[in-house]
């Protein structure tokens, strides 16, 4: 849970860390995206490592370089200082995901994988709205430093629990690092998510963006035509081969990008539009983090009874479902009903995720778990990343196209302060673009909902279609 919280905490003290290190904007983004683009460099190298020399020495040492990461973010003095020790969180973090689905996936038996790694899964992404909920307790009493401190009793109680609690494992000597795959596959994976970042603030076809994208190909040709000549390539190819495995990757980065998708736009709906502080709003986004939990737990009951795809399928059908409702209810609807379909959402996003990652787990030999749950989860990281921004773009075009009536009197740069966010019409203030503001981007929030719900019945459909229908018998 850590991990996920450690993504969404550090919002908050922005604008804290803006004032005491005399960070710009281009700064401050740095500072969040210096951790997305190491976690992307660094995981799937560290799933080989993983499995090279053990699961849980693994483990113990991405807990020890996250806990480095956050000491040395809580004690940094300058911005640069503080990018460099977000890398170093990232590197961690990188490592910490994919070695403890390894670890559940190994270390569970086939009966209770299902709800293990359903549970594993929820965890993680109970942090991501509980970010600002905390980060927000944090400020009021202390300096924005304590975002990354609280992370440090939480290794250390993680570290124990792994030196008691998970067994020694020897690692397979014959896993080979491939120097030119790693760093092929990370220039091409930093460009690609680097250039989905910045895209919406400098346009997609701007120079810069164009650049980052043809670095990304160039990069991942030289990656693809490695791992034909390579004797210990990074990815094992035979796994795109397995129905199993690309049907539960379908689903699991098409419910995880959806559920980064809506972490995006809500918070900004119920702060911007509805007017609550980030703790408040935070905690009316509980009731998804309520569905995802239940239905991830619920995932391996659900999948012995109804079969591997059925239950995969209608977890992603409940999502489009929630997704929409979210989109038809608009941010005027009562709190029973918001929170309700937040429930399903969350349902939906649960029961898909648990069930398919089981799934694509399955078709991995355990020799291999670490390499083949980095995989998984860099797929996940890149369709997120990718998602989110084109989302976003969606929203601001929306939000943009809406609004341009009402501007359309202003002088040049009010119109476009105007344009650019829901902060800056409000910064204007004038009352009636004050409005004019809200109903624009309550207009982009629900396409961006409904495109989530289009989304997800898209992987429903395609992975009714490659994951073959199994049915996990129950325990003798």
């Amino acid at each position: 849970m850590v991990v996920g919280l450690d993504t969404t905490v550090l919002n908050v003290a922005l604008p804290t860390i803006s004032a005491e290190l005399r960070a710009g904007t281009e700064a401050l983004q740095w500072v969040v995206d210096a951790y997305l683009l190491a976690v992307i460099a660094v995981m799937l190298p560290a799933g080989r490592l993983g499995d090279r020399f053990g699961h849980r020495r693994a483990l113990l040492v991405g807990l020890f370089v996250f806990g480095v990461g956050s000491v040395a973010s809580a004690l940094s003095t300058s911005v640069g200082e503080l990018i460099t020790a977000r890398a170093v969180q990232g590197a961690g973090a990188a490592v910490l995901v994919p070695l403890a689905l390894a670890i559940v996936t190994t270390e569970f038996p086939q009966d209770q994988r299902a709800r293990a790694l359903g549970l594993l899964t929820s965890a993680v992404a109970l942090g991501l709205p509980l970010g600002p909920l905390v980060g927000g307790a944090l400020l009021a009493r202390w300096s924005w430093a304590s975002v990354f401190w609280v992370n440090v009793p939480v290794v250390v109680l993680a570290i124990a629990t792994v030196v008691v609690a998970v067994p020694v494992r020897p690692g397979r000597r014959d896993v080979r690092l491939d120097a030119i795959g790693v760093v092929a596959s990370a220039v091409g994976l930093v460009s690609l998510v680097g250039a989905v970042i910045q895209a919406p603030s400098s346009g997609w076809t701007s120079p810069r963006t164009l650049v980052l994208v043809a670095v990304a190909l160039a990069a991942m040709a030289a990656f693809a035509a490695n791992l034909r000549r390579s004797r210990h390539p990074l990815v094992d190819v035979a796994l795109f081969g397995d129905r199993r495995f690309c049907g539960g990757v379908v689903a699991v980065a098409g419910a995880s990008a959806v559920l980064l998708a809506v972490l995006f736009v809500l918070p900004q709906l119920l702060q911007g539009v509805r007017g609550f502080d980030a703790p408040s709003a935070a905690l009316r986004l509980l009731p998804l983090m309520v569905g995802l939990l239940v239905a991830g737990a619920a995932g391996a009951r659900l999948q012995r009874a109804w079969g591997t795809r059925t239950t995969a399928v209608a977890g992603l059908l409940v999502l489009a479902a929630g997704a929409g409702g979210l989109a038809a209810a608009g941010p005027e609807a009562p709190q029973w009903l918001f929170a309700g379909l937040l429930t399903i959402t969350g349902s939906g996003i649960g029961a898909a995720v648990s069930t398919a990652m089981d799934a694509a787990m399955s078709t991995v030999p355990d020799t291999a778990a670490a390499a083949g749950s980095a995989l998984i989860n860099t797929l996940r990281q890149i369709s997120g990343a990718l998602a989110v921004a084109a989302l976003g773009s969606l929203l601001a075009a929306t939000y943009a196209n809406h609004l341009r009536p009402a501007v359309a009197g202003l002088p040049p740069s009010s119109r476009g302060l105007a344009l650019g966010s829901l902060s800056g019409a409000g910064a204007l203030h004038r009352l009636g673009l004050e409005q004019a503001a809200a109903s624009a981007f309550t207009t982009g929030v629900g396409a961006v909902l409904l495109a989530c719900s289009g989304l997800a019945l898209a992987c429903a459909a395609t992975t009714w279609m490659v994951l073959p229908s199994t049915r996990v018998r129950p325990p003798a």
